[in-house]
């Protein structure tokens, strides 16, 4: 349940996280603030304690604040339940579903016959995380954060996802309605037209109608992607 405290799935959870949940970290209103010492671990279990220890930056439920520590424990909490590897379980129950067969993690290029272009690397080299994440300049393998994320794909790819999405392959169609819905605890900006978060999409809303769902991503500072799904059917995706 989407109502789940975390202490459900996690041990020695702070008393100031108790209260949080999954519908917390899938809003992005736990208050979890970034948790800088997670850069570079290589280790699932210190990754998780590191965010759960970290002081939070918000109540919880109190304030919309976008951080990668909500999924990362969203995910581990998929492998969990599903008893299966996060990489296994998306690519059985997604990529496969879909038919996305040019989407995976970071290192996976060769295997999905996927050709990344080419970036020029000397900003990267001057954030303080690279040599924390980076080796012989590509991503390293092994870290903890990039076992359950830093996804790649194509166009055609994120195309198949929404279709998939719209016809109910993925999840149930009352799922689909409860995580398109925003939510106002997931302000994200007031005024005309407004900005709201629901689970892992944003609205944009205005004089009380929605004009279009969307997501972002942004991965290294470098690689951006965003999609649209407007409400008159079309989708609109651009790297």
């Amino acid at each position: 349940s989407v109502n789940d405290p975390i202490t459900k799935y996690y041990t020695n959870v702070p008393s100031d996280k108790i209260n949080i949940t999954i519908h917390h970290l899938l809003t992005h209103t736990s208050g979890l603030d970034e948790c800088y010492c997670i850069d570079g671990e290589t280790d699932e279990q210190k990754l998780v304690d590191g965010i759960l220890q970290s002081k939070l930056a918000e109540p919880v439920g109190s304030k919309w604040l976008y951080r990668n520590e909500n999924y990362f424990l969203l995910d581990y909490i998929v492998e969990k339940v599903s008893k299966m590897n996060y990489r296994d379980y998306v690519q059985k129950n997604i990529l496969d579903v879909a038919g996305m067969s040019h989407t995976g993690q970071s290192g996976q290029e060769k295997e999905k016959s996927v050709m990344v272009a080419p970036f020029q690397m000397d900003s990267l080299k001057k954030q303080p995380v690279y040599q924390l994440n980076y080796k012989n300049g590509k991503i390293r393998s092994d870290l903890a954060s990039h076992r359950i994320g830093a996804y790649f794909s194509t166009s055609m790819d994120i195309y198949k996802w929404t279709l998939a999405e719209r016809k109910h392959k993925l999840i149930a169609d009352s799922t689909l309605r409860l995580s398109l819905q925003p939510h106002t605890s997931g302000l994200i900006r007031s005024g005309e037209p407004s900005l709201y978060y629901g689970y892992g999409w944003i609205y944009t809303m205005s004089m009380g109608k929605r004009i279009n769902i969307f997501q972002a991503g942004r991965e290294d500072w470098l690689m951006n992607s965003r999609f649209y799904m407007l409400e008159n059917g079309i989708t609109i995706i651009v790297w």
